[in-house]
């Protein structure tokens, strides 16, 4: 972490520079979402990844992928037409890998090793972005996102705060319903979120400016489904039990589904837990997660 000298010698030096506010949602799914408040794509940090922008025929952005593996893409939104191609070498020609016309990003798996390169065709007109990176890119797609105020309520409730993240592409919304679907699965994980701040001119900086981390306490997606909500908060430290610590007779204290399998869609009563081991799962009232054996009430320890 920077001291506050260093972060007043960078704002006296960078200060003139713009900023860019960056949305980071960490998926219990493993997979990450990362939007930038910005007409186009970033890279953050700056590491081996290519970035540049096309602009006529014949124009190029190259990347060398030293062995076998995933390779990370983005040719952006603008005022462009006509065709952009991802090449591979192979000796002293280039085979063609695919064909964009329209606003493309994604990691393609199982690359072999060589040069690759995002090459303008000839019939390309305008001008574009590109990138080109190795699998761990921190690539944050251009995405236009609102803020609401800090809303805090009265006493110790926890303030919130709400992002509306336009459905652009359907982007966001494939990455919902993807959460959604493991979820089913696993039971509710909550998502961690951090809001950045980043200079443009301080991309090779894996710090940033700034930086805000909360946890999603709800995701929607009302009709007509052009516009994701995240409800945003803190980590709810004034509403945790102290002992943590719950024992009860007939409610099963298992969240996780490494704890039980069947988190997600049981009712956590010893009843459904009974029928669960009679239909689907013989034995598993054996691992009910609470305790039968205590009287009414609630132990706490």
């Amino acid at each position: 972490m920077a001291t506050l000298a260093q972060i007043i010698e960078r704002n006296r030096r960078h200060g003139g520079s713009p900023y860019l506010l960056f949305l980071e949602v960490g998926l219990p799914t493993g997979r990450t979402m990362r939007f930038a408040r910005d007409p186009q794509s970033w890279v953050w940090p700056l590491t081996d990844a290519q970035v540049g922008d096309l602009a006529q025929p014949g124009d190029e952005v190259a990347f060398v992928l030293p062995e076998a593996g995933s390779l990370t893409f983005s040719v952006g939104d603008g005022d462009w037409s006509g065709s952009v191609a991802l090449e591979r070498a192979g000796g002293e020609a280039w085979f063609e890998v695919a064909v964009f016309h329209r606003r493309s990003e994604d990691t393609l798996q199982g690359q072999p090793a060589g040069s690759y390169r995002l090459v303008a065709r000839p019939d390309f007109c305008g001008k574009v972005r590109a990138i080109l990176g190795p699998e761990e890119t921190r690539l944050w797609q251009a995405m236009n996102f609102e803020h609401e105020d800090w809303a805090e309520g009265e006493g110790a409730r926890r303030g919130t705060l709400t992002l509306t993240v336009f459905n652009a592409g359907g982007v966001p919304q494939k990455y919902v319903e993807e959460l959604e679907d493991w979820r089913k699965q696993h039971g509710r994980v909550s998502c961690k979120v951090r809001v950045l701040v980043v200079n443009t001119a301080l991309l090779d900086d894996p710090e940033p400016t700034h930086e805000l981390a909360l946890v999603d306490l709800g995701i929607s997606i009302p009709a007509p489904g052009d516009k994701v909500h995240f409800t945003l908060g803190t980590l709810n430290t004034m509403g945790r039990m102290v002992p943590r610590r719950r024992i009860m007779r007939d409610y099963c204290s298992w969240l996780r589904s490494d704890e039980c399998p069947h988190v997600a869609t049981c009712r956590h009563t010893a009843t459904n837990c009974k029928l669960i081991d009679q239909t689907l799962d013989p034995g598993r009232f054996e691992r009910f997660g609470g305790f039968p054996f205590i009287g009414k009430g609630a132990l706490f320890g």
